[in-house]
């Protein structure tokens, strides 16, 4: 394709790629092929009117949308959410002169295909990196903070759609957003180890300059469970949506609610009684949930009143706002100079991403980051001790 022909957005029958490859190293007129899910067909009528579609379809290499333009509306017809089809589509100028997907067919598969387990993606550090780092946060716990997160993992309670079960399953698969940041499976969990992580760095850092007698012990047992909520929040058995909880209340709501449910079983239902500290760090947690927004005007039903709670709110706020530029990275229209412009949402927005750097492997560099997370600094002050 010669550069005329891009700048003019002119299509041109090029090579056959695999669906959907984010737009990667795809020029206009490519033609892409394979199997693939379909996550959203949703009708629409354009401002003139007429009728549309939208039409979204992923595999484990990711997902596409692409609108379904009214003389196409009878190529799609006996298809729903949830099929897997055998999809082709082309890429080519959009209306506002950016790249987007051109759909051509779409034939059904069956419905055991081996895509079908591709519906929803998947978050690019494995499990076993996410257990190491998960193993490395709660062994650094005091033994109050550990027994009170097996006590939220473990303990039993109801669910809408299914019977008493602890929410330790579902904190493990669920997303962290229908759409804006790790909105994958495994979403949550890589979402709350990297506010962890970043919440306890910052922490420590306060321990041993500003602030000695911060709770780093209330950091790394708060960040870690401060998105609980979102597991009423959200629903995830076909593709990421707002549940019917989610829908009447906030993540933060609901996280306050379940974190005094599971203690209030515990303690009607066993023997178990908390101590003192397991009571502070209780009231700590329901803090962090509660502030973890940031301000009202997003979300928020507190503000952050502690150094611990604004370490925490400070590193989701970070997490959020990174990785969906991490995400973008090699999609968009490049400006030159290491700019680029998205589509993140319903939003054309400008990221720039440092061209000259590197980007590391999570995989390759994981006894790295290890090395690095699991480094003990000096401590000006002890840590607030365990209570009787």
């Amino acid at each position: 394709m010669t550069k005329s022909d891009e700048a003019a957005g002119t299509p041109v029958r090029g090579a056959a790629v695999r669906f959907p490859c984010a737009g990667t190293g795809v020029e206009f007129g490519d033609i892409a092929t394979g199997a693939a899910v379909i996550t959203e067909l949703t009708r629409k009528t354009t401002k003139q009117g007429k009728p549309m579609a939208s039409f979204t379809a992923r595999n484990a290499l990711g997902s596409a949308a692409m609108p379904i333009w009214s003389e196409q509306l009878a190529l799609v017809e006996g298809l729903a959410v949830g099929q897997p089809v055998a999809l082709t589509c082309e890429r080519v100028a959009g209306r506002d002169g950016l790249p987007e997907w051109k759909f051509i067919s779409a034939a059904l598969l069956p419905p055991n295909h081996a895509v079908a387990r591709e519906a929803q993606p998947q978050a690019p550090v494995s499990r076993a990196i996410l257990i190491e780092r998960t193993l490395r946060i709660k062994d650094a716990l005091s033994p109050d903070a550990r027994a009170l997160f097996d006590l939220l993992m473990q303990t039993p309670v109801e669910w809408p759609d299914g019977p008493l079960a602890p929410i330790q399953t579902r904190f493990l698969e669920a997303p962290a957003a229908i759409g804006h940041h790790h909105a994958c499976t495994n979403g949550l969990w890589w979402h709350s180890l990297s506010v962890s992580e970043l919440a306890i760095s910052t922490a420590e850092m306060l321990r041993i300059t500003d602030a000695p007698s911060i709770d780093v012990d209330m950091v790394r047992f708060a960040a870690f469970f401060h998105d609980i909520g979102k597991l009423d929040e959200y629903g995830w058995t076909s593709d990421y949506v707002i549940a019917p909880r989610g829908a009447m209340a906030s993540h933060m709501a609901w996280g306050m609610l379940r974190v005094r449910e599971i203690v209030t079983r515990a303690e009607c239902g066993t023997s178990w009684r908390p101590t003192v500290r397991q009571r502070h760090l209780i009231d700590g947690l329901l803090h962090v949930i509660s502030s973890h927004h940031g301000q009202k005007e997003w979300g928020a039903t507190a503000t952050p009143c502690s150094r611990e709670a604004w370490c925490v709110s400070t590193a989701d706020l970070l997490s959020s706002r990174v990785q969906p530029i991490t995400d973008a990275i090699g999609t968009g229209t490049a400006l030159g100079d290491g700019w680029a412009r998205v589509k993140v949402g319903w939003r054309r927005e400008l990221h720039y991403f440092s061209p000259d750097v590197e980007a590391a492997d999570p995989e390759t560099d994981a006894a790295e980051s290890a090395a690095l997370l699991s480094l003990t600094m000096p401590a000006a002050s002890p840590e607030v001790p365990d209570a009787a």
